[in-house]
């Protein structure tokens, strides 16, 4: 059975047809927009400036054999001391170091073997020029041997690291007009001069057990390098002595109270200075060989040695310039 629905709009009424009345849509609220934040930029990263190198020259003047093993030693040692350095590179930007040997027969009975460096820098200009003189037993080439050029490939170096540290603080890279060529290299040579401190030979040690002597004597040297000061082996009246003296104590059945005096003179022999210092040392520690106890010893006292150096070395050119 079906039934029949009959709609009858009076029984609706304005209320209902109000509720009827398709209800306005709500707003949907507006998506809230999320800002992104902008990528941070990246940092400007500055090119790492990579200080120019050094190209070691064979020497003139030697057998082949000998000067690209010279010139070889120079670079290790160079290396050693972190700066970049090549018997063979072919870089654009980089100082050249060229030496030419001599060897001249002395009224002894001996050879002057001495070889005359010039440092040039990347522009051309010269930066400075030294030399290292040995003398030998023999008269030709035969007489020069590994024992004599390595030391001399290691002053080389030492030197060579002084004059590129000095003239790196000189802005050559600028041209400048207003200054002629000549009076720029003039100008580089005695900046140069002027910076580096007196050159000092270092002389004996007496009183060092074992091998002190020795190894007091290379610790010495190689902190004075290390301090940027020209060790030399020739006297001149510019030229500073240092002369060591080293006295014991015993102060157990194993130890030993060391003191060390360290006295620096001019050429002439005049006293400008002196440097002490002490240690207890074992003496299983340095007998027979001192090693790095020497290293330590020398560490303690190189700054008050380099210090007096310092000082007279003004003081004298103070003095020279008030006199002229």
């Amino acid at each position: 059975m079906s039934r029949k629905y009959v709609f009858d709009p009076s029984l609706i009424g304005d209320t209902d047809t109000a509720d009827l009345e398709t209800a306005p849509e709500e707003e949907e609220p507006e998506a809230e927009q999320i800002v992104e934040d902008e990528p941070l930029a990246e940092p400007v990263r500055e090119k790492i400036k990579v200080p120019p190198g050094v190209v070691i020259a064979p020497l003139q003047g030697a057998p082949i054999t000998k000067a690209r093993g010279l010139s070889a030693d120079i670079a290790r040692t160079l290396t050693r001391r972190n700066v970049r350095a090549s018997s063979r590179s072919t870089a654009k930007i980089a100082y050249l170091l060229e030496g030419r040997a001599h060897l001249t027969p002395t009224q002894e009975g001996t050879t002057d073997f001495r070889i005359d460096w010039n440092l040039l820098a990347p522009d051309g200009l010269s930066v400075g020029r030294f030399s290292d003189r040995v003398p030998v037993s023999g008269s030709d080439w035969r007489a020069v041997s590994s024992g004599v050029l390595r030391p001399m490939a290691d002053r080389a170096a030492a030197q060579v690291d002084i004059l590129m540290q000095e003239h790196a603080r000189i802005p050559t890279a600028v041209p400048i007009p207003s200054v002629e060529i000549a009076e720029l290299a003039e100008t580089l040579r005695e900046v140069s001069v002027v910076s580096l401190l007196n050159p000092v030979v270092v002389e004996y040690i007496d009183g060092a057990p074992g091998d002190g002597r020795l190894s007091l004597q290379d610790a010495l040297i190689n902190a004075l390098l290390k301090a940027r000061v020209p060790v030399s082996r020739m006297l001149n009246d510019k030229t500073f002595v240092i002369v060591g003296d080293v006295h014991s104590t015993p102060i157990s059945n194993d130890s030993d109270a060391y003191q060390f005096t360290w006295m620096i003179m001019r050429a002439d022999g005049t006293l400008v200075g002196t440097a002490s210092h002490e240690m207890n040392i074992n003496r299983k520690r340095i007998v027979p060989q001192w090693g790095t106890v020497a290293d330590v010893a020398i560490e303690s006292v190189i700054g008050d040695i380099v210090a007096i150096i310092d000082k007279a070395g003004t003081a004298k050119t103070d003095t020279s310039g008030k006199n002229s």
